[in-house]
């Protein structure tokens, strides 16, 4: 089967990493899957970590809008975006068509869903769309039905019963649930290093909390700065590490500067060897806010898998893979006295660290390696296939069946 995978990535977080993981493993299962990246570059280093050279990328894919968004610039990022996103189109057309056409069209994101749409009606190909965000405003809401109006897919995939709950009827095709997949040989533990603490000259007895996340108002960081502020009192060594890169980095770095938290925090941007920032850490923190687009966060799954406790706010759907004391605490979004207290929990007792650790992996490789989900994900998507396939059949069945008698 050979897929046109549409990934627009412009920063990289779970649904980039999510990306790469697909295209990896169904080029292994003997499918031909042909990438359609951009407009970042770290989603081509982690496809060229990842053994993938071969992809097609492309600079028109939309971006995300400047940050924060006034109202001219909220019209002029409008416009600029319908018009990047015909550009694209038609250089994923021109893709689909150079490999010899599709079998069917894998498109995430709203943005690669309308830029798959084209495609999948100019050639006629079934189209799969996967969702990993929550919508956050009832214009999002809105914007969603209206995609689909116009560009309903053969089928839809999300992460979380939480999400499917929200979107799939705004949608109206079928829908399956397919879990992150996570790679338990590169997220391991023994395999990583602690090159932060290294480099940042932390020494091993101080106190480390890691947030892999892109630095944006509905990740909650102004949650995380009051609880930091307060297990300052209580552990005066902690330090913050921060990987991921956003638009709102600067005004979300400034805010922490101005709480006089600037020293404590520090922000790395995009960190390309995740797996040695988590084993820099003793404890993943994840402070996302209740009406965000959080739905099933992928940093929590690789922290899992690299045996480090978290807190986090119970968001998306959490609370549908993990239970609550077992491998990490969570807390009401926006309680900051709650949050406090299970951070300053973890903070405190290295043993109940070490044994939720050791049973989040545990959780990690009875539900969530790559060869599971993503055989999973094949299923799906031949299943879509071969049902468009005798759709196509009974439709000319019928068709012939309708022709009038030709005259002798």
């Amino acid at each position: 089967m050979r897929i046109l995978y549409i990934l627009p990535a412009e920063g990289f977080g779970g649904a980039e990493r999510q990306g790469v993981v697909h295209i990896r493993r169904l080029r292994e299962l003997g499918h031909d899957v042909v990438p359609f990246v951009g407009p970042g570059r770290p989603i081509r280093m982690a496809l060229e970590d990842a053994g993938v050279g071969d992809y097609r990328f492309c600079s028109d894919l939309p971006q995300d809008a400047p940050r924060p968004l006034t109202l001219v610039r909220r019209v002029r990022h409008g416009w600029d975006t319908l018009s990047a996103w015909r550009r694209a189109s038609s250089c994923a057309l021109e893709v689909a068509r150079s490999a010899g056409g599709v079998d069917l069209v894998f498109a995430s994101r709203p943005v690669g869903w309308a830029v798959g749409a084209v495609v999948a009606h100019r050639l006629d190909a079934p189209i799969v769309w996967r969702g990993g965000a929550m919508p956050t405003s009832r214009l999002h809401t809105l914007a969603l039905r209206t995609l689909a109006r116009w560009f309903r897919p053969d089928a839809l995939i999300t992460n979380a019963m939480a999400l499917h709950n929200r979107i799939a009827g705004l949608i109206g095709a079928p829908s399956y649930l397919l879990r992150n997949g996570v790679d338990v040989d590169r997220f391991s533990p023994q395999r990583a290093w602690p090159r932060l603490r290294a480099e940042l000259d932390i020494a091993p007895a101080v106190p480390v909390i890691g947030v892999s996340a892109r630095p944006h108002p509905d990740k909650g960081f102004d949650l995380l700065a009051a609880v930091v502020a307060r297990m300052s009192v209580r552990f005066p060594t902690l330090r913050v590490l921060v990987a991921g890169e956003d638009g709102w980095r600067k005004a979300i770095e400034r805010g922490f500067r101005e709480d006089g938290l600037g020293a404590r925090v520090t922000f790395l941007g995009h960190v390309r060897d995740i797996e040695n920032f988590y084993r820099s850490c003793d404890v993943i923190a994840l402070s996302s806010r209740a009406n965000g687009e959080e739905a099933l966060p992928n940093a929590i799954l690789e922290a899992m898998a690299m045996e480090r406790p978290f807190v986090a706010t119970a968001v998306g759907g959490l609370n549908e893979v993990v239970t609550p004391g077992r491998e990490g605490l969570l807390s009401p979004p926006g309680n900051v006295e709650a949050y406090a207290h299970n951070l300053g929990l973890l903070l405190e007792d290295e043993t109940l660290r070490r044994r939720m650790g050791r049973a989040g992996r545990a959780t990690i490789i009875r539900g969530f390696q790559e060869p599971f989900v993503v055989g999973q994900l094949a299923q799906i998507l031949t299943r879509v296939v071969l049902e468009r396939a005798r759709a196509r059949s009974a439709s000319a069945g019928r068709a012939a069946l309708e022709e009038p008698p030709r005259a002798a």
